[in-house]
């Protein structure tokens, strides 16, 4: 019977591992509405990671798999496999302890850190949270993303989008320059994680070690580098703007202080040691969010508008739903189909195997909440909103929420 097994998932935490097939692919943050491609092969009893290395538990090889697919590191010399639309998908990402190396990510991320690297030239497409560079010499940076933060960066030479102003710590050396190039697709990253390719503001930098405003730690320069095009030559499509040609976001804020920079509190530290989330708790409650082009969808709407194209689907933690996107009337419209409450999501689970735990949860979600949102036929893949739902009843991935 179910119940004399040893363990059982409860909504707060997981004891053992779903025994997923083990061809699935690792767990994101969000999955676009078409199916993705497996990456592994199968073997009886084990999960099996991209590179063909074998885990006896799935929470060993999705930790193995974020690593392999969505960081670059310690290496020298090397020219990493360019990510291409699709193979990152909104998901963080990480490079650290690289030397001499040309990496590209010519898709959509969410957060990006990029610690100790030497003399390395780095594509990243676009970024909808920050880009944090840390203790980085003499490198070529093409960015486009929400914010850029440097600290303790020397030599280095940005071609820059940035949404919002980029700040500097305890850097020098800095040159600035708009984002030249791009890749076959860019726009509609950038648009997918609310970036708006015409509002940049690359020029518009804020030193926490220069109180004077001189300007000794870094110059602006109105000439674009040489364009990168590391999918093959395309449209420009992020603008380059001229510098002072628009009203600085932190002047836009009640305080009366005119542009004290994006922070009132002084320096801000974002050491090696910074988990991710903290930086960004820290970047959230002082740069100013893009314009908001995201609506919640009203309970009185009963199923999506004929005119509505299925975007992408993702999760919350607190409380557990799913967030199912559309795009339509030139906005990205979004449904938030709840999770069973903690009571009910248990006997939903008491009664069946453990691998049919997320497949039971959903079937009762499409019940309760209306095959109309989640219809497999027409918009989102199943198979990836049951490792989406499997991952929240095992207490989330190993990466940033959404």
């Amino acid at each position: 019977a179910a119940s004399t097994r040893p363990s059982r998932r409860t909504p707060a935490a997981a004891t053992t591992a779903t025994p997923a097939p083990p061809n699935a692919t690792p767990a994101a943050r969000y999955d676009s509405a078409t199916p993705a491609a497996a990456h592994t092969t199968t073997k009886m009893g084990k999960y099996t990671a991209s590179d063909g290395k074998e885990f006896d538990t799935k929470r060993e090889w999705r930790k193995y798999e974020m690593l392999l697919m969505y960081t670059f590191k310690e290496k020298t010399g090397e020219t990493f496999p360019i990510k291409k639309p699709g193979d990152v998908n909104g998901q963080q990402f990480d490079m650290m302890n690289l030397t001499k190396c040309e990496a590209v990510v010519a898709d959509s991320t969410d957060m990006v850190q990029i610690d100790e690297c030497i003399d390395c030239k780095v594509f990243l497409g676009a970024s909808g949270e920050s880009v944090f560079i840390r203790d980085c010499k003499g490198c070529t940076f093409y960015v486009a993303c929400k914010q850029l933060r440097l600290r303790d960066c020397h030599d280095c030479k940005f071609s820059l989008y940035s949404q919002t102003e980029p700040v500097i710590e305890t850097s020098d050396g800095i040159t600035f320059t708009p984002f030249a190039g791009g890749f076959e697709g860019q726009e509609a990253c950038m648009r997918s994680v609310n970036l708006d390719p015409k509002i940049n503001f690359w020029w518009g930098i804020f030193d926490f070690n220069d109180e004077a405003k001189t300007g000794k730690n870094f110059k602006v320069i109105n000439k674009p580098m040489e364009p990168w095009w590391p999918l093959g030559e395309a449209s420009q499509i992020c603008e380059q703007t001229a510098p002072n040609s628009a009203t600085l976001p932190s002047t836009l804020t009640d305080d009366g202080g005119g542009h004290g920079g994006p922070t009132t509190g002084g320096m801000n530290s974002f050491k090696i040691g910074t988990s991710a989330e903290d930086a960004q708790n820290k970047v959230d409650s002082q740069a100013p969010p893009p314009p908001p082009d995201l609506e919640l969808i009203p309970d009185e709407v009963s199923k999506p508008a004929a005119d509505w194209t299925a975007f992408r689907v993702g999760v919350r933690y607190d409380p557990p739903l799913l967030a199912l996107e559309w795009k339509g009337d030139e906005k990205t419209l979004r449904k938030d189909i709840p999770f069973p409450e903690v009571t009910e999501l248990a006997a939903l689970v008491a009664e069946v195997a453990d691998d049919e735990c997320a497949a039971a949860v959903l079937d009762h979600m499409v019940k309760t909440h209306g095959a109309q949102w989640l219809d497999f036929e027409k918009f989102f893949s199943k198979k990836q909103v049951l490792r989406l739902v499997d991952m929240v009843l095992q207490g989330g991935p190993d990466s940033v929420e959404m």
